[in-house]
This record gives C-alpha cells, structure tokens and sequence, in this order.
C-alpha cells in the first residue's frame, strides 16, 4: 500500500475527528454519539440535549467551536440532581476552551451565574431568544467582542474582567448593571449608548482604553463609581435633561478628562464626583454646591467653571489640592465652606470679598497648608472688620478698601493715579509703592505689581475694560483705593 493510499483512508477519519454535527432524538446521547471521536475541534449538535451532554461537552479539551442553534435543551434528573428545561447551568462551561459559541434558538432561555466564566470563547452574539444572562456569566473571559440586545437582561459583573474585550454593541440595552464591564481594561468602543437609561454601579470602572462614551437624551441615573478609572476624555451629560444626580466617584480617577457638561435638571454632583481628575479644566454645571471631596487635586481646573456667584456651600475637602489657584473671588450667596475645603491651595495669593454681605461659616482647617499671612483678602469697611474678627478668616493679610471707592483722605496727599494713553502711571509722594492691584469692575484681578519706587507704570491696552480700581500699599504702609476710568 503506497502513500497516497494511506492518506486517503487517514483524511476521512481526520476530517470527521475535527468537525461533527450530530443529532439526538433524546437527551443523554452526545457522548455515545461522539463515539471514538473525543478530540473533536468542531461539534454541532441538531436535537435535544440536557445537563448531562452539557457536561460531557464541557469536558473536550480540543473542542474550538460549538453550536447549538439547532439544540434544545431538555430536563435532567438523576438521583437528587434536577436541571429544568432551557438553562444553561451555573459554571457549566467556566474555564471552556472553545473559542466560538452559538446559543440554542428556543425562547427563554436562561443563562446561569457564571455559566461561562473564564471561558475561551473570544465573540459573542446574545439573540433576543435568551431571557436572562446570570452574574459574572462571562467574566474573565477571553471575549474581544460583545453583540447584546434590549430584551435580554443582564445581572451583575456578566462581562466582569474581560480584559480582551474592546468593542461592545448594546443593541438597544437600556440598563446597564452594576460593574457588568468593571475592569474590561480593552474596552474602547461601545455602540449604541446613547439609549442608555441607567447605568450601574462601577458599571465601567478601570476601563482605561474607553476615551468616549455617548450619553444621551434618556439617561436617568448614573450609579456610584460608575466610570471611576474610566478613560473618559469628555463627560458631556448635556443631553440627559431629566437626570437629577450622580451617585458618589461617579468620574473619579479618570486621568484624561479635561471636559464635563450636566443639563440644567442637575442639583446633585455627588460626593468626590472628580476626584483625582488632574487634567479636567472645565466643568459646566448649573448647580449651587460642591460636594465632598468633588475636584480633590484637579490642578488643571480653573476654579471659576467649579464654584460660580451661585454656589451657596463648598464641600469638605472639595478644592483640596488645587494649587493652582491664584486668585478666589468670594460672592454673596457664599454660605459655608467645609473642612479641609481647600487645603494645599497653596498659589493662593488674594482673596477678592467686596460683595460680601456676610462672612461665610467655615469648617475645620480649611485653609490647611495655605500661607496665609502671605494672601490679601480684600473687603469692604465694616465687612473687613468682621473678617479680621472670623477665625480662619482673620489669619489672612485682610485689606480694607474704602467703600466709596476712592483714595482715602489721609493717602490722597501721598498716592497718585492717572492715566497716560494706555498707561496707568501711579505716584507716591514720598514713601516707594510696595505693591499696586489692579482689577476690574467685576472684581476680576488684572495684575498685581511690587516696582519697590515711587513710580509704577502699568500699561493697560491689553483690557477692554475702560473702569478700574486700583490698590496700592506703600513701603510705609499707607493704603490707597482708587476707581479710574481710562478715556
């Protein structure tokens, strides 16, 4: 018998060794149908099965593929075993090695906690036949692509630590569970988003490859820690009209975030909602407190786009961090600043408070680690007095302006100010100018100068404004205020 001979009685065998389809006509018969070919790579089955095949199956460790979209899935019992009709058992394929998987096509079928847990199988396709997928039923699994739907519901983790996973299609999917993609590290792309009505708690946390995520017009509710760690470039939640709050870290750690926006419904940003978000610059949000622990250490956030003339309390440990902050303006509607609030803003450097009507209540150790005998904090007559009698508040190097506005009557004799062309040209008499601040009318500080001479010339054609107010301190402690307007 020759070579060719040989191989052609070999390949038939080989060839039905590596892909088998069989068909039952009742359950408990795959593994006598299977035979003498339990290395088989490829297994489709057209019939009914139960937990007994689903077990044997589970256990060939050469099987790549296995569809059972022509199977259905009877009842087993034996002894004290019971396994009801269309459910795929808990762990029944945890730790699998096939890599592709077609469900069975009856109606309601169910797929138990954990079912595929760790699995091999790298693409998966959910159909609308499937009632309910279990917690972790894929977690730590090989999946690299997901294709869900709207019908079908999910528990919690179903696609937990799938860290080859990087693209997901909802398919219509309105709730997202609690952590059902936490630490999918992969994850990039996920379609279909923008229908989304909830999401659950760390429903995407540490997934640092996911830059963007579409939310939309429907969404209701946005759990606790639900993008912590995420890779969320833009948090744009505009759109979500009706959502109401966020639930506590909702975006904290994510590192590449430099944009957020919420609707005008929002009221409630949640505690340590940014935290940690160093590159976050602007945030849009119509809300009148800032949470607990919101923008601790967010050095790229201009502090404006955080605390607004509308924000009545500032959380404990809110600010902390920011150091770099220059300047703080102080607004009426300013209440209560928390503990700790803003320790470590240590670029302070003024304190604009001239519309304070009040002095705001503070917590403990607000300014922890802030100089403050360095930072001026401006105010007005008698509102300056109550400052320099508030603890905390009277630690500051507190200026008081006059409330007119104008040079005072024992400096009017010593300081100068005018205007030449665009330059400001302020003078003293005598005495060398230790420091002259300019602002706007807003309050807004423009400039500040140290010449240490008894000239300072400050040019001004940089600024629309034509009203400033100017304050200056002389080396022997003389103060001025004055108001100019440049012609």
């Amino acid at each position: 018998m020759n070579r060719i001979q040989i191989l052609c009685m070999i390949l038939p065998a080989w060839i039905s060794a590596a892909a088998l389809t069989i068909s039952p006509d009742g359950a408990g018969q795959v593994k006598s149908l299977v035979g003498d070919s339990p290395d088989i790579s490829s297994l489709a089955i057209d019939g009914p099965i139960s937990f007994i095949d689903l077990k044997y199956i589970a256990g060939l460790k050469n099987l790549r593929s296995l569809d059972l979209s022509k199977a259905e899935i009877a009842v087993y019992r034996a002894n004290d075993e019971y396994y009801p009709d269309n459910v795929i058992p808990s762990g029944i394929f945890a730790g699998a090695q096939f890599t592709q998987f077609e469900f069975p096509a009856t109606e309601r079928l169910i797929v138990e906690d954990a079912a595929f847990a760790g699995a091999a199988v790298e693409e998966i396709f959910i159909p609308e036949s499937v009632a309910s997928v279990g917690e972790g039923a894929f977690a730590g699994s090989a999946l690299k692509t997901v294709t869900l739907n709207g019908k079908t519901s999910f528990g919690a983790s179903a696609f937990a630590d799938c860290t080859a996973l990087d693209n997901v299609s909802l398919g219509g999917l309105t709730d997202i569970p609690a952590r059902m993609f936490a630490g999918c590290t992969a994850l990039a792309t996920v379609n279909g988003a923008e229908n989304v009505t909830s999401i659950g708690d760390r429903a995407f946390r540490g997934d640092a490859a996911l830059a963007l995520f579409e939310f939309g017009p429907a969404l209701k509710s946005v759990g606790m820690e639900a993008f912590a760690g995420a890779g969320l470039e833009v948090a744009d939640l505009s759109q979500a009209t009706t959502l109401t709050s966020l639930a506590p870290r909702a975006f904290a750690h994510n590192a590449a975030l430099t944009y957020a926006a919420f609707g005008p419904a929002m009221k409630d940003l949640g505690e340590g909602v940014f935290f940690g978000c160093g590159a976050l610059a602007t945030v849009d949000a119509q809300v009148t407190k800032i949470p607990d622990y919101a923008y601790v250490n967010d050095t790229s956030l201009d502090i404006t786009s955080a605390y607004t003339p509308a924000t009545t309390s500032i959380g404990a440990y809110a600010l902390k961090g920011m150091e770099q902050v220059v300047q703080l303006n102080l607004y009426p509607a300013l209440e209560h600043i928390g503990d700790h609030a803003m320790q470590g803003m240590t670029g302070l450097e003024s304190i604009d408070a001239r519309e304070m009507t009040s002095v705001p209540a503070l917590g403990e150790n607000v300014w922890e680690g802030v100089k403050q005998d360095l930072v001026e904090l401006y105010a007005l007559g008698d509102m300056a007095d109550s400052f320099e009698a508030a603890a905390q508040w009277q630690d500051f190097y507190i200026v008081k302006l006059s409330t007119t506005l104008t040079i005072d009557s024992e400096a009017v004799k010593t300081v100068s100010a005018r205007f030449e062309g665009p330059d400001l040209v302020i003078r003293s008499a005598h005495s060398p100018i230790a420091e002259a601040v300019l602002y706007d009318t807003a309050g807004t500080l423009l400039t500040r100068v140290t010449p240490g001479t008894i000239t300072a010339t400050v040019e001004t054609s940089q600024w629309s404004t034509r009203i400033y107010i100017i304050c200056v301190t002389l080396a022997d402690g003389t103060r001025a205020t004055s108001k100019l307007i440049r012609q």
